[in-house]
């Protein structure tokens, strides 16, 4: 089962921050136990999944234990808006912005368990939005000579391989959950007209490397994201689409162009 409502939750809190793998066991391991204490069924979280938010007071109860799992909400279920607010600033450039955020998702309610329910109602239509800040906050730093490639690759890829505009957004978005063939096939071809993928499908080194020092200083780090990143799969598609996973997953605001 995906946990959305863990998912949708966390990225208001880390506002596309890229999730360890240690931080999604710890969400799937609050989404456990949330719902052997809710004991909501399962086809009401698979609507949640969806963003139908169905009104049940045990959906509304497992939020409220995720909620404060995540400390969203302390133990009286108070919303904990300067704690979030911490957690936003600290990856979104708009302080506007988040105030925003936190002003539209955050509205204490008349119960903890209403409170929670309604925030995470909010920010599921707000997830899109919140999960391209990163490709956002990327495309700022680039010259528009940069993103004139960068619109043209995309294109050029989109159309050679079929794959869908919101395929490209989730991963531009470093949403890395639901993927296929196509948008594999895609990350072989852009990584190619990139200079960073050779024609028979291998990984070029020494090209990743210098565009990872642009979001890197320390020469050991780089060193160490390569050895764990570029590794070769069954097919070019896997590890093109593997290694920049990888390569986003270590450093969010690593770019190909």
């Amino acid at each position: 089962m995906k946990v959305f409502l863990a998912v949708c939750a966390l990225s208001c809190v880390v506002a596309a921050q890229v999730l360890t793998d240690d931080q999604k066991k710890k969400l799937e391991e609050y989404s456990k136990d949330c719902l052997k204490e809710s004991k909501v069924e399962e086809a009401v979280l698979k609507e949640a999944e969806k963003g139908v938010f169905l009104d049940d007071p045990k959906l509304q109860l497992h939020a409220l234990c995720f909620s404060k799992k995540i400390k969203m909400q302390n133990e009286k279920g108070e919303v904990q808006k300067e704690h979030i607010k911490e957690k936003l600033n600290s990856q979104m450039k708009s302080k506007e912005e988040v105030d925003k955020l936190l002003e539209t998702c955050l509205v204490q309610k008349e119960t903890p368990e209403v409170t929670a329910f309604e925030s995470l109602n909010s920010i599921m239509k707000l997830l899109i939005c919140v999960a391209l800040v990163a490709a956002v906050v990327t495309a700022q730093t680039l010259t528009d000579e940069q993103k004139a490639k960068w619109k043209k690759w995309r294109e050029e890829c989109r159309q050679e391989t079929g794959v869908s505009e919101e395929a490209i957004n989730r991963v531009v978005s470093n949403q890395f959950d639901v993927v296929d063939d196509k948008i594999k096939a895609h990350g072989l071809c852009f990584g190619k007209k990139a200079g960073l993928i050779s024609e028979s499908g291998d990984i070029l080194i020494d090209q990743t490397k210098i565009k990872l020092k642009k979001v890197s200083a320390d020469d050991d780090e780089v060193d160490r994201i390569i050895k764990k990143c570029v590794v070769k799969k069954d097919t070019p598609e896997e590890t093109a689409f593997q290694t920049f996973k990888c390569l986003r997953e270590e450093k969010p605001k690593f770019s190909p162009v």
